[in-house]
């Protein structure tokens, strides 16, 4: 199988994209490790689906801009709170990305928010980690261009 996600290490096949810098780097693997491939996979999801780090090859250059703090666009279907979020999540000092429980409750949060019901957990703390992380602002509109017929499903109200 030939996919440009997944590095051969030894004899594993290594989804690099996906892996906090600490694991790329130093080979630690936690649960804070954990919460930054979370992150990966949530920028998927708000992407609809697309591969992250878009156009980018893994190579010397992605490494290095992994180690300098380099964090993905903010995809189209995020808001700006969820986009925090996910940079909180890639954090290079792994002790500042929130825990599980934390993600959980602002999660919580904003689907209570979007279905216009009180959100009733505390979510200062967590937001306070949140808030204070730094991103990149402008939007990446592939999903848009790439999903047609889910926006058209969207606004029927499928």
């Amino acid at each position: 199988m030939n996919d440009s996600n997944y590095v051969v290490r030894g004899n594993a096949r290594l989804p690099v994209k996906w892996m906090s810098p600490e694991s790329l780097f130093e080979g630690i693997y936690t649960i804070k490790s954990d919460v930054w491939s979370y992150g990966i996979l949530l920028w998927e999801i708000f992407s609809l689906g697309v591969n992250p780090y878009p156009g980018m090859q893994v190579n010397e250059k992605f490494y290095k801009l992994i180690q300098n703090g380099f964090k993905m666009d903010r995809p189209f279907y995020a808001t700006e709170e969820i986009y925090l979020l996910l940079c909180s999540c890639w954090a290079l000092d792994s002790r500042k990305r929130p825990s599980f429980s934390q993600l959980l409750s602002l999660l919580a949060c904003q689907l209570a928010e979007a279905e216009g019901t009180a959100c009733r957990t505390d979510r200062t703390d967590a937001s306070k980690r949140v808030s204070s992380s730094k991103c990149n602002p402008p939007v990446r509109r592939e999903a848009e261009l790439a999903t047609p017929l889910l926006n058209e499903n969207i606004a029927r109200g499928k």
